[in-house]
């Protein structure tokens, strides 16, 4: 939470007498929520480094941005 206010909520609201915080709050659930999102984040880094090639064709004209590298007719 940001904790933005000087009134803590959770010192008044005790979340135990709930029965769906009871079941919700286990300290095993963090933990497995912890080794999904690290195993999560160590297969989206490897993901990164493997190889990637484009198999899109096309066919067109090949143009430049530069005006001098396009190809220049000669009168003669």
């Amino acid at each position: 939470m940001l904790n933005i206010s000087h009134n803590q909520l959770n010192k008044k609201v005790n979340l135990n007498h709930f029965n769906s915080a009871q079941k919700v709050f286990h300290e095993r659930d963090y933990k497995h929520f912890n080794r999904f999102l690290l195993s999560f984040a160590i297969a989206a880094f490897l993901i990164l480094f493997l190889p990637w090639t484009q198999n899109v064709s096309g066919k067109g004209y090949l143009t430049t941005l530069r005006p001098d590298q396009r190809p220049q007719t000669i009168q003669s």
